[in-house]
């Protein structure tokens, strides 16, 4: 359980993660990034662990696309969820590795996973100009979510 957000603006590319780690009877805060810059993309993940897997691909082959990287990486477990920022679009993906891209409205995109996405999205449709917008996101996830958890991790393009 998490939150992963993401916006692009004219201004820039930002995507910020939190810090839990929980099941269904424990909660810990981990040092591990769900957020992460590969080269020319930022990729976060929500719902498994197994997004590390993508991170240790993209990591070591920043130069791949995205569709490589998650070709790379095989098959992935069941509720695992994927946002990615490449070339000035937000791609996203679940289970089946189908990846969809999130339009644009006059120049902004924005989009969030995990627990604590609709909390997200609501905060970011009521304001999205920047970086201060997508912390305001994660707090506002924070604020009403009891699965997202400081401290956030914000990478950038």
């Amino acid at each position: 359980m998490t939150v992963i957000a993401a916006l692009i603006t004219p201004k820039g590319c930002w995507m910020g993660g939190d810090s839990l780690s929980s099941d269904d009877i424990t909660c810990n805060i981990v040092e591990t990034p769900k957020v992460a810059r590969f080269g020319a993309k930022l990729i976060g993940y929500a719902g498994s662990w197994d997004g590390q897997r993508v991170h240790d691909i993209a990591a070591r082959n920043p130069d791949l696309t995205y569709a490589e990287v998650l070709f790379r990486a095989g098959t992935l477990k069941p509720g695992l969820q994927i946002l990615c920022i490449e070339k000035g679009k937000i791609l996203f993906t679940q289970d089946d590795k189908e990846i969809l891209v999130r339009r644009k409205r006059a120049g902004i995109s924005y989009d969030a996973i995990g627990a604590g996405s609709p909390h997200a999205l609501g905060s970011l449709y009521s304001w999205h100009d920047g970086r201060d917008a997508l912390v305001s996101s994660l707090k506002a996830a924070e604020a009403h979510n009891p699965f997202v958890r400081g401290p956030f991790k914000i990478v950038s393009l």
